[in-house]
């Protein structure tokens, strides 16, 4: 669970684009977020997440790995997937995906798929 914490704190900082699913190359434009690193000296927690950009230069994949002290490393990677207007409409987890939907170029509702189980939620959104 602090994997999907440290994660979506991540995807919160990044706005990159992409529709690229070559991960394992690293094609970042020059001044392009690499790497973020985050530490809980309470729990003695690290969280590393390292982000990978497509042939396009744009992000495509970031992998997250924690860090502690006891128990062995994990990591996930999660896909990004965008659109022709650079929003995001996709990120696919090991055992969720997020579809967004879009309106006047903000998120109006999301679609959370539980991969294994096939449960479904849906999120909508309302601005002021």
């Amino acid at each position: 669970m602090r994997n999907y914490f440290a994660l979506i704190i991540t995807l919160l900082l990044m706005s990159c684009s992409s529709d690229d699913l070559s991960s394992g190359s690293n094609n970042a434009i020059s001044g392009a977020l690499l790497k973020s690193e985050t530490f809980f000296p309470t729990n003695d927690v690290h969280y590393n997440a390292e982000y990978f950009y497509g042939s396009n230069g744009k992000i495509s994949t970031t992998t997250s790995t924690t860090i502690q002290p006891g128990f062995d490393n994990s990591s996930i990677t999660v896909t990004h997937l965008f659109n022709s207007e650079g929003q995001i409409w996709k990120t696919i987890w090991p055992n969720l995906s997020y579809e967004y939907q879009f309106s006047n170029g903000l998120i109006v509702s999301s679609i959370q798929t539980n991969i294994p189980s096939g449960i479904i939620q849906t999120h909508e959104y309302t601005y002021n």
